[in-house]
């Protein structure tokens, strides 16, 4: 069997019909019906079966389909091999708030082992809408949603989403704040407090396309900003520096997530402490998504998403150790 059988059995499928897929193909119809009955009688079975929308796949056709597509994305990975040594681009975007986590770390070691990749790293207030099968570079993204979160960037057909980590957004403060002291935190509790909110627009309102974003996966700082107005909602350029004048000022507290935030200095040092909010919707995780296809087809995306995983797994068992 050719792989161009597979290339036209597949096509045929997500299409739903022969001449549709020979126009995609660029193959002449004729073609693919022979190509296809040649298919079955080499398999043994009928792969289709015609109704009045077209064809469909049978049962077994079903079967062979899915399969079909994991020979075709091995194939795929193989040719890839003769362009392994080629200057490749790969993007990991993060969310703002996990700026310096995890990527830092495996970054010099990662691009050690695979001299001719550019890793480039940034922050994005929704990284996972960075990920796309359509980019021209691969690209993954670490992302904070809450858990079972059913955004449409994380259910896309190609992306691949795994759970790094379980944990809860918080309010984290000096050990000199009055926050301190508390268990939980309901965000009445905060007003008077001031928020240190990382941002690259100079002002920040309910209305601000970037609240939205960074609200998109957490789903409460809008009501957080209500509850303590807009003017104690404190705009900076940096999570770096949210981090400083929280450590600095009891009257300043930062929404950071657990246990993400415990890699910060002052947080290990004891001078700062994250107290879990009330609020069930500030329960969430740490995931990674990822392009499936390229996964499969490169091995320096695919070690860098293992390197992920494992630096991961290695933070959570120092963060209990600890």
């Amino acid at each position: 069997m050719k792989i161009s059988s597979l290339k036209y059995f597949i096509a045929i499928a997500e299409t739903g019909s022969i001449n549709k897929a020979a126009k995609k193909l660029f193959v002449a119809q004729p073609s693919l019906t022979k190509s296809i009955k040649l298919m079955e009688s080499e398999l043994g079975v009928t792969l289709f079966e015609r109704n009045k929308s077209g064809i469909q796949l049978t049962s077994e056709g079903e079967k062979i389909y899915k399969e079909a597509q994991i020979v075709l994305d091995y194939y795929n990975g193989w040719k890839q091999l003769s362009k392994e040594n080629d200057p490749m681009t790969i993007y990991a975007y993060t969310h703002i708030s996990l700026v310096g986590f995890l990527i830092p770390k495996l970054h010099i070691p990662f691009q050690r082992n695979h001299t001719n990749v550019l890793l480039k790293y940034q922050g994005d207030a929704a990284p996972e809408k960075m990920v796309s099968l359509k980019n021209t570079n691969p690209a993954l993204a670490i992302c904070l949603n809450r858990i079972g979160d059913h955004e449409d960037s994380f259910n896309t057909n190609g992306i691949k989403r795994v759970t790094l980590m379980e944990g809860y957004y918080g309010c984290l403060v000096s050990t000199d704040s009055p926050l301190s002291r508390f268990k939980t935190v309901h965000f009445s509790d905060l007003k008077g407090y001031c928020l240190a909110f990382p941002s690259h627009s100079s002002t920040l309102d309910e209305n601000v396309s970037e609240v939205r974003a960074y609200s998109m996966l957490s789903g409460f700082v809008p009501d957080l900003v209500k509850e303590i107005t807009i003017g104690n909602v404190i705009t900076v350029d940096s999570v770096q520096t949210v981090i400083k004048m929280a450590s600095e000022q009891p009257e300043v507290f930062a929404v950071s997530f657990f246990p993400a935030n415990t890699r910060y200095a002052d947080y290990q040092n004891g001078h700062m402490v994250c107290i879990p909010f009330y609020e069930k919707e500030t329960k969430g995780e740490i995931s990674l998504v990822y392009s499936d296809k390229h996964y499969k087809s490169i091995s320096a995306y695919r070690d860098l998403v293992e390197l992920i995983k494992s630096e991961a797994e290695s933070f959570i068992k120092k963060s209990i150790e600890a």
